[in-house]
């Protein structure tokens, strides 16, 4: 397209043509302002709808995550809820590993978050509290 447009002006300019007006800086730089906008207003829309797109294919009406906490770039704790259940599952590069089924959780800073007597007892004899 660039090279048509610089041809036509030599053309015109081997012509003498005397109407040949050429656009000035002013309009050079606005158009390509404008251009410049349309192009990133597209892209900008592009990604809005890609991420809306794949946050509603991952929403799933029985297995919600509910927390993640990360304990290093590869590994982190998860609590996930499966139907009524709740699990806090140890995620890293050998494979999600189930470390408890939660009978209780609650957000509310300050409270105690209640889990199954069986993990508390291995955690306890784990750590010398016995």
């Amino acid at each position: 397209m660039k090279a048509f447009f610089f041809l036509s002006i030599a053309w015109a300019a081997d012509k003498g043509d005397a109407n040949l007006k050429l656009p000035g800086f002013g309009e050079l730089l606005v158009k390509s302002i404008v251009a410049l906008v349309i192009v990133v207003g597209i892209i900008l829309l592009f990604s809005w709808y890609i991420k809306g797109y794949l946050r509603k294919s991952r929403e799933s009406d029985f297995i919600k995550i509910l927390d993640r906490i990360y304990l290093d770039n590869r590994r982190f704790l998860c609590l996930v809820k499966v139907g009524e259940k709740i699990f806090l599952l140890g995620v890293g590069d050998g494979g999600v590993n189930l470390i408890a089924e939660m009978e209780k959780v609650t957000a509310l800073e300050g409270e105690e978050v209640q889990i199954a007597p069986s993990f508390r007892k291995h955690l306890e004899r784990f750590l010398g509290k016995r």
